[in-house]
């Protein structure tokens, strides 16, 4: 006990020095481009069908849910659930949610020096 009570009467203060000599980090959030996917594009599963309501299979939709670096300018994004529930016929028995097959996506993101901004691009890989 007597040696805790002198070691943390030396460290205190010098952790309490180093507080003060250390310069505080005020990191500014800087945008560098805004880039986007259309929404009602085709993702690339190789889907031809059409889900039950009627919306076709291989829509892109969003990608909100999940957004995972993946190391240099590649990102994995989750989409939601697929498509926002719409009404067809008998699929009140199931909240008309569709038979949407889960999938990831696989994006670049780029980055492009042009004066005064930069220039951002997103590609589905």
């Amino acid at each position: 006990m007597i040696i805790f009570k002198q070691k943390s009467k030396i460290i205190l203060p010098m952790l309490l020095a180093i507080s003060f000599v250390v310069p505080i980090a005020h990191a500014t959030p800087v945008l560098l481009g805004i880039g986007n996917l259309p929404g009602a594009g085709s993702d690339l599963s190789g889907l031809t069908d059409t889900l039950e309501s009627g919306v076709s299979a291989n829509l892109l939709g969003g990608m909100g849910s999940g957004f995972a670096y993946a190391g240099n300018n590649t990102f994995l994004a989750l989409p939601d659930r697929g498509p926002n529930a719409l009404a067809y016929a008998g699929g009140s028995a199931v909240d008309n949610t569709t038979s949407y097959i889960s999938r990831f996506h696989t994006i670049s993101l780029s980055y492009s020096r042009q004066a005064p901004r930069y220039r951002s691009r997103l590609q589905l890989l």
